[in-house]
Formats: C-alpha cells, structure tokens, sequence
C-alpha cells in the first residue's frame, strides 16, 4: 500500500502508517532527496514498545496526489534497520499520521488502487468506529459479543493482540491457547515476546467480518494504554477495500462481490 510522494520536487513511493505519529525516511532516502538530517534530543517509541534515538529532517514541500504540505518533519533511520534494510531506493520511507490527518479519508482496494482526499462523512457519534488514545488511533471491533479496542496499524503486515486481550477473555486462552514465543518487528529492531496462540480468532472490522489464524496474543502490553492489540493490513485485506474516513473517524471493509 504505497502512496506516491514528491519531495522537494524528488519522487518516492511510500507506505501509509496509521501506527505512525511521525513520518520516516532512511538516512540515503533523506540524501536521495537533499534533506538534511539534524541530531535530535529524544527517542520515538515503535510497535514492539521499544525505543530508538533518531534524526530529524525538514522538507520545504511534500506533495501527495492533490495535496500539498509545507514544513513537514520526518524522523531519519539508519538505512540497515527494519523496515528500511528490505526496501529498495525511493521507497524508505512512510506517511505518518501528521500528513494522513490532512488527506482526511484513504480508500484501498485489491487491484491497487489508493483514492485519498475523497468527501468525508459527517460525523455521528453512534456510527464511529474510530477513537484517539492519545496519539493512536484505535478502532473499535467485535469479537464474541463484545466490543474490542485494537490500534489501527496498515503499517504492520500482522495483526497481533496482547495482554488486555488475554484480560478480557481469560476462559478462551485457557481452552483453546498454546503457549510460545511470537517476533514482531518494528522500525529499528524485532522483538519476541511470550505469547499464547489461539487455531483462529474472527472479529467483525468495519461491518465485515475477519478471521485471523492463526491469533497470536502477547503476554504483554504495547502501544495504546487501553488496546487490547494492534489490528493489521492482514485482517483490512480480507475485504474487496477498506476506506478510513478520518472526519467522520469511521473504517469501513467493503465486502468481496459473490461469484
């Protein structure tokens, strides 16, 4: 799911990051392009809950599809770590949220089409979906008759949830999990962590409903304080597209059309 961006009049192609509240680049991306890349007090937290020092760059003009934006800051990264290292040239690099919050509304769909800037919704507070804990986006799903809060996160390929899931469903883990050890990566490094698997979990995201299998739930807790895990793009692909409406703060998953 990359998104074509221009730089300072250099083109890249790049993911979008809901998980992300800065946009990144690698270090020979920001060279690739003429940024230049400032030492910065402080660390950015990543989807494992890990810390990495980074750098800071600034770029005069970012253009994406219609929309311009000035003076956006992006977090530099040594080129040989996660995600950058397994990217080739002119595409280390993501959309944050800063610059998604000012598209409004994503549609993808399964033949590759990205449609941003599309009329948003109006909101109504019974039919969003969508939340911010603090700086997370979460969505709101069900699973079993209930209501579950996972973060929103097209920039993890894998949906995994953690310790507030287990907290919730204590009896399901007990019957059905097995205990292990499960890797997540995030930008700078991978992490393991101890982990109960459960054969399949179907949750109803966005009117749709999804099964992960198998569903890995981490004995920890990462990211958002009150999510119960972090939803990924392998869950929003299993419908024909998914549309994220950030006005109305509604994600929809638009069905597959029957044979």
């Amino acid at each position: 799911m990359f998104l074509p961006v221009s730089i300072q009049g250099g083109a890249g192609r790049y993911f979008f990051d809901t998980g992300a509240w800065l946009s990144c680049l690698s270090e020979s991306e920001a060279r690739r392009l003429g940024l230049t890349a400032y030492a910065a007090k402080g660390s950015v937290g990543t989807s494992t809950g890990a810390s990495v020092g980074m750098r800071m760059a600034l770029a005069r003009e970012v253009v994406v599809g219609g929309t311009r934006f000035e003076n956006v800051s992006f977090a530099v990264f040594p080129d040989d770590q996660e995600p950058w290292s397994g990217l080739p040239p002119g595409q280390r690099g993501l959309v944050g949220m800063p610059m998604l919050l000012g598209m409004q509304t994503l549609r993808w769909s399964h033949d590759g089409t990205l449609t941003i800037g599309s009329p948003a919704k109006t909101l109504r507070i019974d039919q969003a979906n969508l939340l911010f804990d603090d700086d997370h986006l979460v969505a709101t799903v069900g699973f079993e008759q209930e209501r579950v809060r996972l973060t929103l996160d097209t920039g993890a390929e894998t949906t995994d949830l953690y310790q507030g899931f287990a907290d919730q469903f204590p009896a399901l883990l007990n019957r059905t999990g097995r205990k292990g050890v499960q890797e997540v990566r995030g930008v700078g490094q991978a992490q393991n962590f101890e982990s109960v698997s459960l054969p399949e979990a179907h949750f109803e995201v966005g009117g749709l409903d999804t099964v992960l299998r198998p569903a890995h739930v981490l004995m920890t807790s990462i990211g958002a304080k009150r999510s119960a895990g972090n939803l990924g793009i392998d869950l929003l692909q299993q419908g024909a597209a998914f549309r994220i409406d950030l006005l109305a703060m509604t994600l929809e998953l638009e069905p597959k059309a029957t044979p």
